[in-house]
């Protein structure tokens, strides 16, 4: 198991792309490992919540999402005002099955999240520092609040991927699929506390 910093994640990503391997490539398999790990913790038919916020894990997310779908799993995105994922990209899922409600709408959040029987974390990544801003503080303590099987992509959003620590909300997790190398703050504590199974 390899341990890393965030400096040492984006070194391996840059080197990564320096070899030929395109940012599309890793998000696709990225979101692979995602959904085939969701898919061991529900059952077709049942209802799959993702959450969306910006940069690589919202595109990631996507791209599980999109296997949910295709693989029987009802699907809900949530998506929160700078989400990463492209209108492309939407019509393709909306195309698939998905529902897409918006993080502005609370009512709609609230009863996504009391149906779901998985949530998936793809809000933010490695590159957080410092409290979550709103609207993604209210929506974790939300779900937070619910208790609901959560799967974390790469880190739990909210928690400082060098130092484990969090200034505010963070994502309390059962699974988090860790993408490339384990980062070094998802053993540190506090962060081990919400990390569940790696």
């Amino acid at each position: 198991m390899k341990i890393v910093s965030v400096e040492q994640m984006r070194a391996l990503e840059a080197a990564a792309f320096a070899s030929g391997i395109t940012e599309t490539a890793l998000q696709a398999r990225a979101g692979r490992v995602v959904a085939e790990e969701a898919l061991r913790l529900v059952d077709a038919g049942q209802h799959t919540v993702v959450l969306f916020g910006h940069g690589n894990n919202g595109r990631d997310g996507a791209v599980a999402a999109a296997w949910l779908l295709e693989h029987g799993i009802r699907v809900t995105l949530v998506l929160t005002p700078r989400h990463a994922v492209t209108r492309s990209e939407l019509s393709e899922l909306e195309h698939l099955g998905a529902r897409c409600v918006s993080s502005d709408s609370t009512a709609d959040v609230q009863r996504c999240l009391d149906d779901a029987q998985l949530v998936i974390d793809a809000l933010a990544g490695i590159g957080v520092r410092g409290a979550l801003r709103e609207p993604l503080a209210s929506l974790v303590r939300m779900l937070n609040s619910h208790h609901k099987r959560v799967l974390a992509l790469d880190i739990p959003s909210g928690i400082d991927a060098d130092t484990g620590q969090m200034q505010g909300e963070a994502v309390q997790a059962e699974v988090t699929v860790t993408l490339g190398a384990v980062k070094q703050g998802l053993l540190r504590f506090p962060a081990a506390e919400y990390v569940g199974r790696l």
